[in-house]
């Protein structure tokens, strides 16, 4: 990787190579999708070009160059954001003085409540602070550099971030060793290493899982089982014992082979707390769009809930006093015009549309219709068979997101034959980053390959949403009720 001779300009950095082999068959095409991660460089950002050489045993070779915009990793964390903005200005220009640098990277050290109290990285960055400030030079800011990214990745992908690149290093060792005709000793021991390095992964993913079911408990049904297939340590043993065994033998193709099936699964892998349901950055789209659905939907279910209640003590007192239920039908009518919403919104996130939406909707307008006849008593059993149907809707949604989340698992390493993950693999870009098919239709494995931009119709049906409420609001006809309602309505916009 070079950095493109249209950029005159630069910060620091130095050209990528890197070297792998390729094991076949004599006559035999080879299918090779390596994954560069190339996000940390100081390059990233700007015009590169990639260039691939490949060479046979017989000294023949074909080479490639393909230009492209290295990728530019964006953190959402603010600590991690100064420090990866640090790291830039100390890029543009290494080995001089950084007074400035220094003292900004102490005072981030002096708040140790902004990065959580960790130790680790009070350290980290008081050490960089202090090479900047006592030996500065090209190699002190070179390694200040490394520091800061190496601190920005831990803020925002936590520790489940820090085992994923120990588990790819280590895979990447075993991948060097086998290249270079390793002893069987260093084999073992770098073996060893790797099955460590994957048994602290799955433990800190199942940690982060766990602690995300506890804060999302409408959402335990579904994901057990999906982690228990991610982390069955028996078909992990199974699968290791038999790469070492390929690998002390001798047979470097079948051991080639597993070893990419481990990159193409571990490539799978979340690994941030995001990408793990901790948050929101590295969640596949469509698999965001559907937890964002239940979401919306789940509070949906509490204000029809709330609605019920206070329809119920109207009823109540239809025996003692006359009764207005004019605003609970206004309210009734907004959570049904939300729920029409959902349903156009369920229609482009899920495979199908809950049928218990349509059901609930039209037990809704039942309702409404009652409370319109100033007839609480008779909206009550309307609003609860609405609530049933919404809940039965969830339900739904929550089985099609389990199968959805079964397909972008890391698919079990027992059961299928010694290779074990024979699932189709989609072409990848010199990047690793899964291409959309042929053609203009979506890759049906791999749905969430390509970034989707939100469509005009879906910002215009939210402005649109978000004006008919705001309008209602300051309707100086209506209720201080119903204008407080559409008030509160408005907090989410």
């Amino acid at each position: 990787m070079t950095l493109d001779p249209v950029v005159e300009d630069h910060p620091y950095g130095k050209p990528v190579e890197e070297f792998r082999s390729v094991l076949s068959q004599p006559q035999e095409a080879a299918e090779f999708s390596p994954v560069y991660n190339l996000t940390d460089h100081t390059w990233a950002g700007l015009p590169a070009i990639l260039t691939f050489e490949a060479y046979d045993a017989t000294g023949q070779s074909q080479s490639v160059q393909i230009p492209l915009t290295l990728p530019e990793r964006e953190f959402t964390h603010p600590v991690a954001q100064e420090l990866v903005a640090l790291r830039k200005q100390l890029a543009w220009s290494p080995g001089f003085g950084h007074q400035d640098i220094s003292r900004a990277l102490f005072e981030i050290m002096a708040r140790p409540g902004r990065y959580n109290d960790d130790t680790g990285i009070f350290l980290t960055l008081k050490s960089a602070s202090a090479r900047l400030q006592h030996a500065p030079g090209l190699e002190a800011s070179t390694e200040v550099i490394h520091m800061l990214w190496e601190v920005a990745i831990a803020l925002e992908d936590g520790t489940l971030g820090q085992t994923a690149r120990a588990m790819e290093d280590a895979q990447r060792n075993l991948e060097n060793a086998l290249q270079d005709g390793a002893s069987d000793a260093e084999i073992s021991a770098l073996m060893s290493d790797l099955q460590q390095a994957l048994s602290e992964y799955m433990q800190e993913l199942a940690r982060m899982m766990m602690q995300h079911m506890q804060q999302n408990p409408d959402l335990q049904p579904m994901i057990p089982n999906d982690m228990a297939q991610m982390m069955d340590p028996n078909a992990l043993n199974e699968f290791m014992q038999q790469l070492e065994q390929a690998m002390r033998e001798g047979d470097t193709q079948t051991a080639r082979e597993m070893l990419e099936q481990l990159q193409e699964i571990m490539n799978q892998m979340p690994s941030s707390a995001s990408a793990s349901g901790g948050g929101q950055g590295g969640m596949p789209q469509d698999l965001q769009e559907m937890m964002d659905g239940m979401n919306e939907l789940q509070a949906l279910i509490q204000k029809q809930e709330t609605l019920r209640d206070s329809t119920e003590e109207l009823a109540e007192m239809m025996d003692r006093m006359s009764v207005d239920s004019a605003g609970r039908q206004t309210e009734q009518e907004a959570l049904r015009f939300i729920l029409g919403q959902l349903m156009l919104d369920a229609g482009e996130a899920f495979p199908e549309i809950p049928e218990g939406m349509g059901q609930a909707e039209r037990e809704m307008a039942k309702a409404a219709q009652s409370l319109r006849g100033n007839r609480p008593d008779q909206a009550v059993p309307q609003q609860n068979a609405a609530l049933e149907y919404l809940r039965d809707a969830m339900q739904s949604m929550s089985q099609q997101m389990q199968a959805r989340m079964q397909q972008m698992g890391p698919p079990s390493m027992g059961g299928m034959g010694m290779m074990g993950f024979m699932a189709p693999q989609p072409r990848l870009d010199p990047l690793g980053r899964p291409m959309r098919p042929d053609g203009d239709g979506r890759n049906p494995l791999f749905p969430w390959a390509n970034v989707e931009i939100p469509d005009e119709d879906g910002r215009r049906r939210a402005r649109e949403i978000e004006q008919i409420i705001r309008d209602r609001s300051g309707e100086l006809e209506r209720s201080y009720e119903e204008r407080d309602y559409f008030r509160r309505l408005l907090k989410k916009f």
